[in-house]
């Protein structure tokens, strides 16, 4: 073999040793390549999904499916607006804890009071549907006067379905009712007894008026609290006097009668019905 023949053949075996590590250094770059364009799509999704609230990393490593993660984005978006929703609900319903009055068609004397009252006025009253019985023979018990006497009762501390029921006894809901006795209005008050309960003296006809006569009948209740101490001494007076109270009942050791046993039981079951207790 001439000497040019065994340079020519070292030039070879040098080109394919270049050749190959050129392969091997393709290869390395390529692979190297490939890696961090994997790594750089899934850090770009993870990234992604961060950013809409709804990424958790300990849902990730432990193998959550894509699918999986968008019903945890749903259940997020659905549940708070229902949440928001019913705490605006409860926030209304315990502001506003009575009923809108019915004023529509009231003629006179159902008239002759204001009829602006404040929410503080309406606070715990809930409208009251008398007895058909009573409607049927001329009871008529409308919003403004249940109202009226409701703001009463409150702010003289007596209880409001018992002197509904003392309108129901005495009156059955009728504001111009009229006893042999002479008393008259839904609470039946004698006007020559309390002609000047109401700071003035006062002809008969004006105790007709719903809202005086009310007043009257619930002033002289707060009289009688004043005097005795239980509602069955109270009723007991109001109905038969003082005088009366004391012959036919207390002298026999009986603090109530047959009319305080039938208001409280009435009032039990207007209770009931305005509050469901």
């Amino acid at each position: 073999m001439t000497n040019y023949q065994r340079q020519r053949k070292r030039r070879i075996a040098l080109y394919r040793r270049i050749g190959v590590i050129a392969v091997l250094l393709a290869a390395i770059i390529f692979v190297i390549a490939a890696v961090r364009s994997c790594g750089a799509k899934t850090e770009d999704a993870n990234t992604e999904v961060s950013e809409n609230g709804a990424y958790l990393e300990a849902e990730n490593t432990a193998g959550s499916t894509e699918g999986e993660t968008s019903s945890s984005t749903e259940t997020e978006d659905t549940e708070s607006p229902t949440t928001e929703i019913a705490a605006t609900e409860a926030d209304t319903e315990e502001a506003v804890n009575h009923d809108i009055p019915d004023l529509s068609g009231l003629e006179y004397p159902f008239t002759t009071t204001s009829l602006d009252w404040g929410e503080d006025t309406l606070e715990g009253w809930y409208h009251y549907d008398i007895p058909e019985e009573y409607e049927l023979t001329g009871g008529y018990f409308p919003d403004a006067v249940q109202v009226y006497t409701y703001a009463l009762c409150t702010q003289n501390d007596i209880d409001y379905p018992m002197v509904l029921a003392m309108i129901e006894v005495e009156s059955g809901y009728k504001y111009d009712a009229v006893s042999t006795s002479g008393a008259v209005g839904y609470m039946q008050v004698i006007p020559s007894l309390h002609s000047e309960r109401l700071g003035n003296p006062l002809s008969d006809e004006a105790f007709m008026n719903p809202y005086l006569n009310i007043n009257a009948g619930i002033d002289y209740l707060v009289e009688l609290f004043g005097r005795f101490g239980s509602q069955e001494e109270v009723l007991t007076a109001y109905h038969y006097g003082v005088t009366g109270a004391y012959r036919n009942y207390w002298n026999k050791g009986e603090a109530g009668s047959p009319y305080s046993d039938t208001v409280l039981e009435i009032a039990g079951r207007i209770r009931t019905d305005i509050y469901d207790e």
